[in-house]
């Protein structure tokens, strides 16, 4: 391999971190840690992970496209109430559809399936998006922002089920409808406990602020909602 194939491959890889390290820190949904919670309970497995993220995109773009069309016709004050309605409906919805279809998957996300409708995405992009812009605004800010979240996801589930199980996708029969062996037997079991999460997601936003600091600073456009009608 020549000198220049090296470079070109390095200079890829560099390319592909710096889009990832960089979107991520510059979205808001993904660094919002009291939004993700319920997400991180679950990224003991990349299976569970990739469910619960397309859970909460589903949920959003749901919510965010009956919130934006009907955003006229709710007295203002009774907002707060119609957008916690909203997201428990959506979430219903999504949830038991999905649940229709892989009831084991789903069963295994426990309580934090229908804890979407209280996650602060959700609630943040009603207020935010589908209060201020109208719907072909808000679903690729919508889908933008869910990719994101599951590509964080993604990333603390891959570490963490390696790490305990030795194994990436060992509940793979779920999708299914076959149960598995949830014993963690990998080196570090201990990752697949709650903590575990924590630790992990602090490892990747540590490596992700210490990237980005070392790397020059590139701008983004967004979008501002302030003058949509």
């Amino acid at each position: 391999m020549n000198d220049n194939a090296v470079e070109s491959k390095a200079s890829n890889f560099g390319y592909c971190a710096d889009c990832i390290c960089r979107n991520l820190a510059q979205s808001s949904p993904a660094m919002r840690l009291l939004g993700l919670c319920p997400l991180l309970a679950v990224t003991n497995s990349v299976l569970k992970a990739l469910t619960i993220s397309v859970l909460l995109v589903l949920v959003s773009i749901l919510s965010s496209s009956i919130g934006t069309l009907l955003r006229g016709a709710v007295f203002w004050r009774l907002k707060p109430l119609y957008f916690a309605v909203l997201a428990s409906v959506s979430t219903m919805i999504v949830v038991n559809g999905l649940g229709v279809y892989f009831p084991l998957l789903v069963d295994s996300l426990g309580i934090y399936a229908l804890l979407l409708a209280a996650n602060c995405q959700v609630i943040s992009q009603l207020q935010e998006l589908a209060e201020h812009a109208p719907i072909e605004q808000v679903l690729p800010l919508v889908v933008r922002d869910g990719f994101w979240v599951l590509v964080l996801v993604v990333c603390v589930a891959v570490i963490r089920e390696f790490a305990a199980y030795g194994a990436i996708l060992h509940d793979w029969p779920l999708f299914h409808g076959v149960p598995v062996n949830e014993v963690a037997n990998g080196l570090l079991p201990f990752i697949a406990e709650p903590a575990g999460a924590l630790i992990t997601f602090g490892l990747i936003l540590g490596a992700i602020n210490l990237y980005t600091l070392r790397r020059p600073a590139v701008g983004s456009e967004k979008i501002d909602l302030s003058d949509a009608k």
